[in-house]
C-alpha cells in the first residue's frame, strides 16, 4: 500500500452554523495521510 501525505494544506472557506460565524472566511488547516494503491 502506498501513502500520500499532505501537510499544512490551508483552505480559506466560509463555515459555521450561526450568521456571525459566516461573516468572514476562516482558515482551515489539514494534515492528511492517504493510503492507496497507485500501481497501474
Amino acid at each position: 500500500m502506498d501513502k500520500i501525505f499532505l501537510t499544512k494544506l490551508e483552505v480559506e472557506t466560509v463555515i459555521g452554523i450561526w450568521e456571525w460565524e459566516k461573516r468572514l472566511p476562516q482558515k482551515v488547516v489539514f494534515d492528511l495521510e492517504l493510503s492507496t494503491d497507485i500501481r497501474v
